[in-house]
């Protein structure tokens, strides 16, 4: 062997020992950061179910020394519902402590919660079961609500942390989603509800919701709203900073969807599904929310007075959706069926059927499908592109209700933050019979004052002009 065949040998296994040892430098599968974590931030406040303005928080965990500057990030996003649940779950914070010690940076978020509740009631007392009563909601049309509602705080974190990747070590091209039951369906609708023509009729202007029953008006806000006005685009409003709601993959624990059809026309994420076919909270296959632990762990005839909860909507839990991914052909390589066959239904279990069994193999199974994902982005992009901030109308999501009004006109401006402005209550001879600056995302004018008739509002900002004729 000559010197310069040597030469060449030497250059190759030095070549592949660094190539080898930068791409495994970040596995994002091997468990072996400690993290750092600060907690209760806020990353934007949205107006709720109530009328009532809410503050978003989160918690967000670093990995220490890892070294790397284009860290991926998971969005964790908790169960309960649509009615509780936080940030501070045993099982979310788990989940996060696991995916940070693999090179992550995640973010635990809160979202918007609550449902309007029936006119009926709730479960008596008499129940041996305890029961929260918020789940006995006024109708069906609220749980697609609360899902918009959730799905566009979501997709506000996504903007959030993708501008703040320079802070936080990130790619920004690299962002994925975990959550867990009611969690899950808010990130199934993030990826899934893409499109204008997506968006549910019920999160238009509706009517208002029925007035609760007595026994349960104790579980509401103070000065609540029983208005149902329109929701709003599908991307939402918080945090438009010229970034787009695109992840890369979604694991989504105990999760479905209301709605088939939202698998149509969309990107081709890695999905990774975890369920218990003994589930009775959210049906593995086809059937109405919480009706299987209704009818066989409660009291279905209403003898002891547990109230049967018929009020939710039909759901595709994980094995229909698996089916579905099978005969559309999905690439097998990009999702994981990580269902648990143990029959059911498991009334026994707490949550019943319902809780993650071994949530360090599940962060694995997680880890190793993402890792896939992360290093082609990382290999295909520069991780941190120049978004061009775009000049938004503050005024482009601007809503006034009640139309006809009686003694009180509300003003729903959710970029407030970003802007001054003025609202004008104008006749129809052009006269200014009232004038008012707009300090809170929520406004609520009187108009006690005013006459039957007809008038306009105008809502002013920035060189922008919001006009609409309103009826008393």
């Amino acid at each position: 062997m000559n010197f310069k065949t040597i030469v060449y040998i030497i250059f190759f296994i030095i070549f592949f020992q660094i190539h080898f040892c930068a791409s495994a430098q970040f596995s994002y599968t091997a468990s072996k950061y400690s993290y750092a974590v600060n907690k209760d931030q806020s990353y934007g406040t949205a107006i709720d179910y109530a009328g009532k303005l809410d503050t978003l928080e989160y918690d967000i965990y670093k990995p220490i020394g890892d070294g790397n500057a284009h860290r991926p990030v998971l969005i964790v996003v908790h169960g309960g519902a649509w009615i509780g649940g936080t940030k501070n779950d045993a099982s979310i914070e788990s989940i996060c402590k696991e995916m940070v010690a693999r090179g992550y940076v995640v973010a635990a978020i809160n979202y918007r919660l609550g449902m309007h509740l029936s006119s009926s009631g709730g479960a008596a007392t008499s129940c041996p079961v305890p029961i929260d009563n918020r789940i006995y909601i006024a109708d069906t049309m609220e749980v697609v609500r609360a899902i918009y509602r959730g799905m566009q705080d979501v997709k506000g974190a996504i903007r959030f942390f993708k501008a703040r990747h320079q802070i936080d070590s990130t790619c920004a091209e690299n962002i994925y989603i975990c959550g867990e039951s009611a969690g899950s369906f808010l990130a199934y609708n993030t990826v899934l509800m893409n499109d204008a023509t997506k968006k549910p009729m019920h999160c238009e202007n509706i009517t208002d919701a029925p007035a609760p029953h007595s026994s349960l008006v104790g579980y509401l806000p103070s000065g609540y709203s029983l208005k149902r006005p329109d929701l709003g685009s599908v991307g939402g409003n918080l945090n438009i900073n010229g970034y787009n709601t695109k992840v890369k993959g979604i694991a989504c624990f105990y999760g479905g969807v209301l709605d088939m059809d939202l698998f149509k026309n969309i990107d081709t994420p890695s999905i990774y599904l975890f369920h218990q076919t003994s589930d009775v909270v959210v049906d593995c296959g086809r059937a109405s929310l919480l009706s299987i632990m209704s009818y066989n762990c409660l009291d279905p005839f209403g003898f002891m007075g547990c109230k049967h909860i018929w009020n939710m909507p039909l759901s595709y839990g994980s094995c229909a959706l698996i089916d579905s991914l099978k005969k559309a052909k999905y690439d097998t390589a990009k999702y994981v069926d990580d269902i648990v066959q143990n029959t059911g239904p498991n009334c026994l279990q707490s949550p019943p059927g319902h809780s993650i069994d071994n949530i360090a193999l599940r962060s694995k199974n997680i880890a190793n499908l993402f890792a896939k994902e992360i290093y082609n982005t990382e290999k295909n992009s520069n991780c941190h592109p120049n978004i061009a901030v775009p000049d938004i109308d503050p005024l482009s999501n601007i809503i006034c209700y009640p139309n006809p009004f009686n003694n009180e006109i509300n003003i729903v401006n959710p970029n407030i933050y970003n802007s001054n402005c003025s609202i004008d209550i104008i006749d129809m001879q052009g006269k200014i019979l009232y004038t008012k600056n707009i300090t809170m995302p929520l406004q609520t004018i009187s108009t006690q004052h005013l006459n039957g008739g007809m008038y306009f509002i105008r809502v002013q900002s920035g060189g922008y002009s919001y006009i609409t004729k309103m009826v008393k």
